[in-house]
């Protein structure tokens, strides 16, 4: 699935694609991924406007329409973007095709068709509505830890949550805690303040390469877990083979001697 380094990469590629266009038509695949709006609402909102910026909230990518707030996009398990010229062919699991009047298009691509497509007119209202937290490159150091420390649940499952931070999923929460030395399955609430502070700064380090990798590719640095989760690989630390848990129903890839024990009763 897309997390915030994806989408941070997604919002870097329209802002260099295409702003300050005149939208020309909106072609709208699969009605199924729009979110409290309809197809001819989506062509009033966007024809003859144009995308004055693009921001990032988590894994929501929201794309400002000029004069009438924005076009936010969430990228499901598989979604993409794709800018290029007419009159070639959409990509073929486009599910959104915007044509400009440069003559180029743009498509959102999601094989899968688990994606999200809606109109919002204030971003913070749009993220509150559906309970997301703050950014995670934007929290906080005392409300992450303040927050977090106060959570009895375990430290994977507040860190998918989405309503203490926006944008960490699966693979990059498992990078963190990896990075930082904690037991998936950890309780929140036993994890003392100067772990919690360790684990913000290397969240937003494993985060930010997450970013560097999704725009400019060249693999990670050694000694990060991606490209090493499958059950039984040696730890790309200290060699150990790794073990996977099912947390959420999602795949839990952690060291067992990195991380230690979790510490839950």
């Amino acid at each position: 699935m897309p997390e915030l380094p994806d989408v941070e990469g997604f919002r870097r590629y329209w802002s260099a694609t295409a702003l300050h266009q005149a939208i020309v038509s909106v072609e709208v695949r699969a009605p199924g991924l729009l979110e409290g709006v309809s197809e001819a609402a989506m062509n009033r909102r966007l024809v003859d406007r144009a995308f004055a910026s693009a921001h990032r909230h988590g894994k929501w990518l929201f794309v400002e329409v000029t004069r009438d707030g924005y076009l936010a996009l969430h990228f499901g398990m598989t979604g993409g973007l794709a800018y290029f010229k007419a009159p070639a062919e959409a990509h073929r699991h486009a599910r959104m095709v915007l044509d400009f009047d440069t003559g180029y298009r743009l498509a959102y691509i999601a094989a899968r068709k688990l994606g999200h497509l809606a109109l919002a007119d204030d971003i913070a209202a749009f993220c509150r509505k559906r309970g997301l937290g703050p950014d995670a490159l934007r929290i906080g150091r005392d409300s992450f830890v303040e927050q977090l420390g106060r959570r009895r649940g375990r430290i994977k499952t507040a860190l998918m949550g989405q309503d203490l931070v926006a944008g960490l999923g699966n693979v990059w929460v498992d990078e963190a805690l990896f990075q930082s030395g904690i037991h998936p399955e950890t309780p929140c609430h036993r994890l003392p303040r100067r772990t919690l502070e360790r684990l913000y700064r290397v969240m937003r380090r494993v985060l930010r390469v997450g970013i560097r990798e999704a725009i400019q590719g060249g693999g990670f640095p050694s000694g990060y877990l991606r490209g090493h989760r499958t059950e039984g690989e040696p730890c790309p630390r200290c060699g150990m083979p790794l073990r996977r848990l099912r947390i959420n129903q999602r795949s839990t890839y952690y060291c067992p001697r990195c991380q230690g024990e979790s510490g839950a009763k």
